[in-house]
């Protein structure tokens, strides 16, 4: 028998074998192939972990008025428009306070970066035109 985690066509073998779905020839095939299989045994203890937490799980009862607040809900939301559909999740993003001022402090950070650059370039710009005109022995001003 070819390792069931191996090969895609036999993992289906495991999940069947951890849901006690398998015949009893090929559970006995998959129980001693997992006596020399590490990696198979692993899995078989993490599903049989799994399916005993899962038996023990006791869900919450379901309130009263589950179906009416569902059903309620859900009419609520056919009745919006597409682009409150699209769009509404995103509401509550966007009313936050700290959101525009993040964008505005952004905004006035990029703005400061590219006045400066500008100036910085326009005074590199004129400090050539000076060397320039220095080493030719003409004087004349760069407005």
């Amino acid at each position: 028998m070819r390792c069931p985690i191996e090969t895609q066509e036999n993992a289906e073998l495991l999940l069947s074998y951890s849901a006690r779905r398998l015949n009893s020839e090929s559970t006995a095939i998959l129980e001693a192939h997992m006596l020399l299989c590490p990696a198979c045994r692993e899995f078989r203890d993490g599903q049989r972990a799994l399916w005993e937490a899962l038996d023990r799980w006791e869900a919450r009862p379901v309130s009263p008025d589950f179906d009416r607040r569902l059903y309620r809900k859900i009419q609520e939301q056919e009745q919006l428009g597409w682009w409150a559909r699209v769009f509404g999740p995103l509401r509550p993003m966007l009313l936050r306070p700290a959101l525009p001022l993040a964008a505005t402090a952004c905004l006035v950070l990029v703005a400061g970066f590219v006045a400066a650059y500008t100036s910085y370039e326009e005074a590199n710009l004129q400090a050539c035109h000076c060397e320039l005109a220095d080493s030719q022995g003409c004087h004349f001003e760069v407005s």
